[in-house]
């Protein structure tokens, strides 16, 4: 169905597609056509309406997207421009992102949201990791692995490490030698 849209066509190669995880909008695919976050409701009683939404999200092409983890009206997007957007199905203006949030410097690859807290996010620029208190729009760790040393040896954590959250991420250095590091969110 999604092919035959009607008379909506996009040129542009869809990088990301995600069904709603959820029962109550199971009915609902995110698709991504370069700036643009489709929303698809396959509901629709017609393949020319079933284009449920057109947002233009961001300024560069969209490079990730993900569905809230709890919460069935929200998903996020990562983009080329760097930044990372809420948006939520309950807001009428298409166009407004309900989170903004920004790592300066280098293209968001990945975004998802956490699985325990509503309002913890997670994404990836380049070769560092962010993770954001959407509440407040900062980042609550931000760790880039090309200043870490990875020789085999154990990773050393404070004494009293925060049980909030463990990030498990790769690194790989100079060499290719590659491992997990871990580190706990304070």
């Amino acid at each position: 169905m999604v092919a035959d849209a009607g008379k909506q066509s996009f040129s542009s190669w869809s990088p990301s597609c995600q069904w709603s995880p959820h029962p109550v909008t199971s009915n609902l695919i995110l698709t991504t056509s370069s700036q643009k976050l489709l929303i698809w409701d396959l509901r629709s009683t017609s393949p020319s309406s079933c284009l449920s939404r057109l947002i233009f999200a961001h300024a560069r092409s969209i490079t990730d997207i993900n569905w809230h983890a709890r919460d069935p009206n929200l998903m996020a997007t990562t983009s080329i421009d760097g930044s990372v957007k809420g948006w939520d199905l309950r807001v009428g203006d298409n166009n407004r992102a309900v989170i903004r949030l920004a790592d300066w410097g280098d293209a968001g690859t990945q975004v998802k949201w956490n699985r325990q807290h509503d309002y913890m996010i997670a994404s990836a620029h380049g070769n560092r990791l962010c993770i954001w208190d959407t509440r407040v729009c900062r980042p609550l760790f931000r760790r880039d692995p090309k200043v870490l040393i990875f020789d085999g040896r154990k990773e050393q954590f404070p004494s009293r490490p925060s049980r909030r959250m463990t990030v498990a991420y790769t690194a790989s250095i100079g060499t290719g030698a590659r491992g997990i590091k871990l580190s706990h969110v304070p």
